[in-house]
């Protein structure tokens, strides 16, 4: 026998319909709105990676809701922590390379090939960090916004090598072969760095954006 009876679904839509039609106001999430807004707008150069782009926005700042119940930050904020996320992952991405040629490749010392890696990936960082993540610090002097960085990430070099070296000699390598160890030894120290970077370059490079 065929079930005639609504779904809870179909049943919310037309209590929505009905509250429309009375004149009520029916609050609609933001995640929602945007959504809608990315669909009524013109496709892009990329319309399938800005979709994409909003749900991965939206998404995150509703998990960060659920987990810290009410995080008092703008979406702008959140959308800047996103880009130097992903600014940090193709940094990482460097890193990781270099770091494996330097020390498996050529033979360098784990401490001398860090500091290699690290610092090549701190220049693409700060690159793709001027002109996406926080393009408006184009308008500021270079010569004054590189040494900021650079000295945010000389903290965060001594807590990046800090946290390679000891959990890759006593906590890794324990158990891993060294490969494995020194690769997930540098994926925790770049984890922990990257809120101290954050942080750190917020209030200082760019500062009053």
């Amino acid at each position: 026998m065929e079930n005639t009876h609504p779904t809870s679904r179909t049943m919310n839509r037309r209590r929505q319909g009905n509250l429309r039609e009375s004149g009520a106001v029916v609050n609609t999430p933001h995640w929602m709105k945007a959504a809608s807004q990315q669909r009524s707008h013109p496709p892009g150069r990329f319309p399938l990676l800005g979709y994409w782009w909003v749900r991965l926005r939206h998404g995150f700042y509703a998990l960060l809701q659920r987990v810290g119940r009410r995080i008092p930050l703008p979406e702008k904020e959140i959308t800047r922590f996103l880009k130097f996320a992903m600014v940090g992952t193709l940094g990482a991405a460097i890193d990781f390379s270099l770091l494996n040629v330097f020390h498996f490749v050529f033979g360098w010392t784990k401490f001398w090939a860090n500091t290699g890696s690290f610092s090549i990936a701190v220049c693409s960082n700060f690159l793709w960090n001027r002109y996406w993540t926080f393009p408006e610090s184009r308008s500021r002097p270079v010569h004054k916004q590189l040494p900021m960085f650079f000295a945010v990430y000389v903290v965060g070099y001594f807590i990046n090598q800090s946290v390679f070296l000891g959990s890759d000699a006593y906590l890794f390598s324990r158990f891993l072969p060294p490969a494995l160890s020194v690769n997930l030894a540098k994926a925790l120290a770049n984890l922990v760095g990257l809120f101290w970077n954050f942080t750190a370059n917020r209030f200082s490079t760019y500062r009053g954006l």
